[in-house]
C-alpha cells in the first residue's frame, strides 16, 4: 500500500482501489463457478489491503489538524462495521437452499 501511494500519489492509489473494488465485485457478481468467485475475492482482497494503507494517509493529508483524529478513527470504525456486516450477512445466508445466489 505504502508503495502503490508513493509511487502513485494517494488520489490515483484510491482510484486504484475503487478501481479494484468494482472489478472484483463484478467478478464475484457474475461468476458462474466457484474459480471466479475466488478470483474476484482475490480483486477485492487486494483493493483491501491498498485502501488500508493508501485511505488514513490520504484522510491524514487532506483534513485539517483539528480534525485529523476524528476523520482517520471514524474510517477505521466504518471499515470494522463493514467487516461485521459481511460477516453477519455470511452468517445469514449460509443455510439458504441455493447459497449466497438469492
Amino acid at each position: 500500500g505504502g508503495v502503490v501511494a508513493d509511487a502513485l500519489g494517494r488520489r490515483q492509489g484510491v482510484r486504484l482501489c475503487a478501481v479494484s473494488f468494482m472489478l472484483g465485485s463484478l467478478l464475484m457478481g457474475l461468476a458462474p463457478g466457484f474459480g471466479l468467485v475466488l478470483g474476484g475475492r482475490f480483486v477485492v482482497g487486494v483493493g483491501t489491503g491498498l485502501s488500508g494503507v493508501i485511505n488514513p494517509i490520504y484522510l491524514a493529508e487532506l483534513a485539517p489538524s483539528s480534525r485529523r483524529g476524528q476523520l482517520v478513527t471514524a474510517n477505521e470504525i466504518l471499515l470494522t462495521m463493514g467487516c461485521l456486516g459481511a460477516l453477519i450477512t455470511s452468517l445469514l445466508l449460509e443455510h439458504t437452499p441455493n447459497g449466497w445466489r438469492l
